[in-house]
């Protein structure tokens, strides 16, 4: 929350984030509604919001200092349940093109947002690399591969096909229904099966920014993405569509 007082000074302190003027621009369109939600005395405590000073921090290493600007695709879907993740992924990734310096890099699209965090990266620093994603490798039933796998016994893996087959339907059914009624529906189907314990999010998002669908468009590529814990492993899938 913010502190009453600060409401007339938003206004500049948006225009004053010139990098971020892709999210700021829309947010000034029209007058800062002064909302309880946001702008409330009481509500304020020792872990106040964050407000840019327009001050450049001194005193930092470089190290220290390393935050990657990721357009804000690090807070969405996974990392909204994994804070800082991507940030670490973004590190690591990084430093390795940088001793590396390859032409290509390979990754795989059961972490899709792990690839568009890492392709946007790529697209703002010096890096001379071409992302590329390449296809889920699946089980036999459609559970795709993946190192957690080794968690799970042979039924729990037989059973836990019902996750490609969710979203396989997801996917089908993208024009004949809403997508409220579908992500719904989704997770009930889920549910069903004994070695889910909890759907942590069932979402149908655009590819380009990963923020959700409200309105089926075939124009542009979405992603219909899922994750889900198990007994033993957390488990994330997804498919695209118009891609």
């Amino acid at each position: 929350y913010l502190t009453d007082d600060l409401h007339p000074k938003i206004p500049n302190i948006l225009k004053g984030l010139k990098y971020y003027s892709r999210f700021t621009e829309q947010l000034l369109s029209k007058p800062i509604a002064k909302s309880k939600t946001v702008f409330n005395n009481k509500k304020v405590t020792d872990h106040h919001a964050i407000i840019p000073t327009g001050v450049a921090p001194s005193g930092i290493s470089p190290a220290e200092n390393k935050i990657y600007d990721l357009g804000g695709l690090d807070i969405k879907a996974e990392g909204t349940f994994r804070p800082e993740h991507f940030q670490g992924v973004a590190l690591v990734v990084d430093r390795l093109l940088q001793y590396v310096g390859p032409c290509k890099l390979y990754l795989g699209q059961k972490d899709i947002q792990q690839f568009q965090v890492i392709k946007y990266m790529i697209a703002n620093t010096l890096h001379k690399v071409e992302p590329v994603m390449c296809p889920t490798i699946r089980e036999s039933n459609g559970l795709a591969m993946s190192s957690r796998n080794k968690h799970l016994g042979s039924e729990e893996k037989s059973q836990l096909g019902v996750i490609h087959d969710t979203l396989t339907w997801a996917a089908k059914n993208i024009l004949n229904k809403s997508v409220k009624d579908i992500i719904s529906d989704a997770k009930e189907k889920l549910l069903e099966c004994i070695y889910i314990n909890d759907v942590e999010y069932f979402d149908i998002l655009k590819l380009n920014d990963l923020e959700p669908v409200i309105n089926i468009s075939r124009s542009e590529t979405l992603v219909v993405c899922v994750a889900l814990n198990t007994n033993k492993a957390r488990l994330i899938d997804n498919i695209l569509l118009f891609y």
